[in-house]
């Protein structure tokens, strides 16, 4: 039990044995349980008899050589060892693979790692915001409207000033009220008595428009993700330019791109019919995208709702890398993701999002005739449709997900397995990174997929938005009132 980790089917029977020794039953015959398992499993001082559970038991085991035998494993396999990878090549161990598992660290979300508890020291070695020193999880998740406006985001602890545990307790206090008065009016039941058939209003539309082009779907999810990307999801790229005024539709990653404005603007004509001046611009194309995808054949979550729109833009942050383009790099995708406050694990499940909707010959041109991380077939047929000279056929469609295009799931993921993703930012999901495992589990698993992306969408919704007085709710989505 120290050196590998015990299989699923071993772990049933010996816990069988345990309980039929327990109860006084045989095995070839059962005795009633009169409490449970899980119960009796708990430390004696929460009233459990302190039996140990056996795949527990294994995995802190296993976690000994994460910790106290790390520099051992340092020594022999280098600094690959000590970091969230496996080991590849001809070298590769299947025992330190288990290891990696029991630990949680062949995915982006350690259980070891998250369980660990800091002792601050001088906090020259602490993440600011993306370790979990103060509260169960990164500062920059639990409050991502205060992190995205930090220009510190890299910093370590010791330099954020002079500070004591005193003064910690302060600013986690402050961080609490920042946070509390920004968010703590969305709610899911927001509309519950202002606008009660709003989401039955914003569904009938949604579910028109997609009938008719299924593609509108996957360009309405867009859509959000753009939105909220950019100074958060309050309905600021609804904005139309106007002589004064410079809005973000024409920044790089949007122009003559995003699409689906006309859907947001029938939903907020018959809306405001509905309930003049009470549900946003920000709030219906966060249900709108929610609907496309259940409506599409994806998983159902219930929206908060409560934000407010914007009264401006900010063109220069939409221009400059704050949305990831499609020719981004692992690295790139990871820190702007975290840059909104989700985990790898979120933009992983959100980058699942392609297995709907089309892209442009101009984002996939470079993948389909320079590089070598792509099926050659896949590539050829791509080919056909996107000239290699620029200028020429730029606005020519591919699907992103040539198995089910207009089906939301996860062949996505299966599709990157064989090299057979369009866009580079596709494929380097997996390409021998830190977010292979991720991929695999999704391929193999839609219900895993379906859950982390209801997840991360749900965070993502969250991020920074206007609420109270902040904002307003525009008559127009297209202009400020």
């Amino acid at each position: 039990m120290s050196f590998y980790r015990m299989p699923k089917m071993v772990t049933k029977q010996l816990t069988t044995i345990q309980r039929s020794f327990l109860w006084g039953g045989k095995l070839d015959e059962k005795k009633k349980a009169w409490v449970s398992w899980e119960k009796i499993c708990r430390p004696k001082k929460e009233g459990g008899l302190g039996i140990k559970k056996l795949d527990a038991f294994n995995e802190a085991l296993l976690a000994k050589w994460r910790s106290m035998w790390g520099r051992i494993l340092l020594s022999k396999y280098g600094d690959s060892i000590m970091h969230n990878t496996r080991l590849r090549g001809s070298s590769n161990s299947m025992w330190w693979g288990d290891v990696l598992k029991a630990l949680g660290e062949d995915t982006s979300d350690s259980w070891f790692m998250n369980s660990l508890s800091w002792r601050l020291g001088v906090g020259d070695r602490i993440q600011f915001w993306f370790d979990a020193w103060a509260e169960a999880e990164p500062l920059a998740n639990r409050f991502p409207r205060i992190f995205s406006n930090s220009l510190q985001k890299s910093s370590v602890l010791a330099n954020m000033g002079h500070w004591s545990r005193a003064t910690i307790v302060v600013a986690l206090v402050v961080l609490l009220f920042l946070a509390g008065t920004s968010s703590a009016n969305l709610s899911n039941n927001f509309y519950s008595k202002k606008c009660p058939n709003v989401f039955r209003t914003v569904k009938s539309v949604v579910k028109s428009a997609v009938a008719k082009e299924p593609r509108i779907g996957a360009s309405i999810l867009r859509l959000f993700f753009h939105d909220c990307f950019v100074d958060g999801c309050d309905g600021s790229l609804l904005l139309d330019d106007t002589p004064s005024f410079q809005g973000e539709k024409t920044a790089a990653a949007n122009n003559n791109s995003v699409r689906g404005f006309e859907v947001i603007d029938d939903i907020k004509s018959k809306v405001e019919k509905l309930c003049p001046r009470v549900v946003s611009c920000a709030d219906i194309l966060a249900i709108a995208s929610r609907d496309s995808v259940v409506l599409l054949g994806g998983p159902f979550w219930k929206v908060k709702v409560g934000r407010r729109d914007s009264r401006t833009a900010n063109f220069t942050a939409a221009n400059t890398g704050v949305i990831p383009p499609p020719t981004s790099n692992l690295s790139n995708l990871i820190t702007t993701f975290r840059n909104q406050g989700l985990s790898v694990r979120d933009m992983v499940a959100l980058s699942g999002s392609h297995t709907i909707g089309k892209a442009r010959c101009t984002s996939f041109r470079s993948r389909i005739y320079n590089e070598s991380n792509i099926d050659r077939t896949f590539a050829l047929a791509r080919q056909r449709r996107c000239p290699r000279t620029n200028g020429t056929g730029d606005n020519n469609l591919a699907v992103l997900d040539f198995r089910t295009p207009n089906h939301f799931d996860n062949n996505y993921y299966k599709n990157l397995l064989i090299k057979r993703g369009l866009l580079h930012s596709d494929q380097v999901l997996f390409s021998g990174g830190s977010t292979d495992s991720l991929v695999r589990t999704y391929s193999q698993n839609n219900k895993a997929f379906d859950s982390d992306f209801v997840a991360a969408m749900i965070k993502m919704g969250n991020n920074k938005p206007l609420t109270g007085s902040q904002g307003e709710i525009r008559r127009n989505c297209r202009r400020v009132n």
